[in-house]
């Protein structure tokens, strides 16, 4: 099975890839709404902050 769609789709291969370098960008609803659930604990903070 490796190397098929099921494969690609399976959530081991998605854990045990490594992380694909690109760019996230958040409008100002989506760093709210991730800001509130970083800090009620559901989330983990982000690690790269735009400066300010």
């Amino acid at each position: 099975m490796l190397a098929t769609a099921t494969c690609a789709d399976c959530v081991v291969t998605h854990l045990l890839s490594p992380a694909r370098r690109e760019v996230v960008l958040f409008d100002a609803d989506e760093l709210r709404a991730v800001e509130l659930l970083a800090a009620a604990g559901l989330v983990p903070t982000l690690r790269h902050r735009e400066a300010r």
